[in-house]
């Protein structure tokens, strides 16, 4: 998808000279297009796409609403689509993967159901319900990462936990003190964090 096509879609060649040309042999992109990286897709079990989240992610980034650190106390738009070598980075990743969702665990809890999206990039957990799978809402988004200026890779110390690589969720029957548990294991940071889901139940 991209190049350049005729009135019946068959595609413009064109020849070394950058000329189009029946007898050529390059084609001509108008447009570049890539593979995921951005978004959360449900399937069913027949193989068929249920919803997919687009551009909900970058969109919630980019929001008010999005708050990090562990206080929850910095925009996440000063930041958005940065990435771990240069925190203050405002849109370097924007052209390859953005925030790069990473790793995904589903967990259900009474009669709901969520997903926990680790992202990779911009970092954190994003939390969706999935309940209706047709229509999953963002709940939650949880960044630890406090130092988001200086090169992480020397101050990895107050930096937080950077790239999250896989995520589970440790039901309360089966964790060591009996919370529901999520755990995430970090790329850049090096470390494995331990968070414990508090469940709120609305009347």
């Amino acid at each position: 998808m991209g190049y350049r096509t005729d009135e019946n879609g068959d595609p413009v060649m064109f020849n070394t000279a950058g000329v189009e040309d029946p007898a050529g042999d390059r084609l001509m992109y108008d447009e570049v297009y890539a593979f995921g990286g951005r978004s959360m897709a449900i399937w069913s079990a027949d193989g068929d796409l249920v919803w997919d989240s687009g551009d909900m992610v970058e969109q919630y980034l980019a929001s008010d609403a999005c708050l990090a650190g562990s206080q929850r106390d910095i925009p996440c738009a000063e930041f958005f689509n940065s990435n771990h070598s240069a925190g203050d980075s405002f849109l370097n990743r924007s052209d390859n993967k953005g925030p790069e969702p990473e790793a995904v665990t589903a967990a259900t809890f009474g009669d709901r159901t969520f997903a926990f999206l680790g992202l990779e990039r911009m970092g954190g957990v994003m939390v969706f319900d999935i309940t209706n799978p047709q229509s999953p809402s963002i709940v939650d988004y949880l960044n630890t990462r406090e130092e988001w200026v200086m090169d992480p890779e020397t101050n990895l110390a107050i930096a937080g936990d950077l790239g999250i690589e896989d995520i589970t969720v440790i039901p309360a029957d089966l964790s060591p003190n009996g919370d529901v548990l999520l755990l995430t294991g970090n790329e850049v940071s090096g470390t494995t964090a331990v968070y414990r889901v508090v469940l709120q139940y609305a009347e």
